[in-house]
């Protein structure tokens, strides 16, 4: 993020994860730096930083009902290489 980036959108509707609720009180309109350290702290504590891919594209989501997982297909836009994993992803609030 840009050094004094600001949230241009209010944080009540497209920035808190609803499973993952602010830690502090914080303004609607947050700071780049805060928005980075609660997007940091979703991703350490539900455990999918090897999940995120730099140059790589999404191209299909699926949940599977059978065993609660959810598979993502991406491909490397460098390579042309398609991807495919599964991960688990449990609400522990």
């Amino acid at each position: 993020m840009y050094v004094d980036l600001w949230n241009n959108a209010p944080k009540e509707g497209t920035t808190e994860v609803p499973n993952f609720p602010w830690k502090e009180p914080v303004p609607s309109f947050v700071p780049g730096d805060v928005i980075r350290k609660y997007f940091t702290d979703y991703v350490d504590k539900f455990g999918i930083r090897e999940l995120i891919k730099v140059y790589h594209n999404v191209e299909n989501v699926e949940f599977i009902e059978d065993t609660e997982m959810f598979q993502v297909t991406v491909k490397n836009v460098l390579t042309d290489e398609i991807i495919t994993k599964g991960k688990r992803i449990t609400d522990s609030r």
